[in-house]
């Protein structure tokens, strides 16, 4: 019986050891702000927005006719032939965005408009990773073709940006 006489009293000892108290649906408070970042432009986008870690930043991929682009807080950027589908990605701080795309066969990495090395591609499904506001990573091929084969030769691409 000391049990139940003492329940009361859980929530009061769970706070005090640093437990936060889960309250119900009804008493749930709420505060909401918002602030515009930028327009988004449905009949032109492909796939959906993402957003920088800091919410001060918006991208997406667009495309008019066959030309593809990334809009970068409602900027139109260069125009490629393709950018790879979920490729776009922003620095852990915020400042940098970078992208796979394409001119023709050729595809490259471009970081705040700046196009990179010459690639064939990169495996589906692998991502640009930033390991710092200036530093990222990626992985890349290049087909060799030998005797009537072919080949891909993989690279651990590390880029640091000045």
């Amino acid at each position: 019986m000391r049990t139940l006489k003492a329940l009361p009293l859980l929530p009061l000892l769970l706070h005090a050891a640093g437990w936060t108290q889960i309250t119900a649906p009804g008493d749930v408070r709420r505060t909401t702000s918002e602030k515009f970042i930028g327009q988004f432009e449905p009949s032109t986008t492909v796939g959906l927005p993402i957003f920088s870690s800091d919410r001060r930043h918006m991208a997406y991929v667009a495309q008019v006719g066959s030309k593809r682009f990334v809009v970068l807080d409602g900027k139109k950027e260069k125009s490629y032939d393709g950018i790879v589908a979920g490729s776009l990605v922003f620095s852990p701080d915020s400042r940098r965005v970078a992208y796979w795309a394409a001119v023709g066969q050729t595809r490259f990495v471009v970081v705040d408009g700046k196009e990179g090395k010459s690639y064939d591609g990169s495996p589906k499904g692998t991502r640009i990773v930033f390991d710092s506001a200036n530093a990222l990573h990626y992985i890349a091929f290049k087909m060799k073709a030998k005797a009537g084969n072919t080949s891909l030769d993989v690279f651990l691409v590390e880029e640091t940006i000045d």
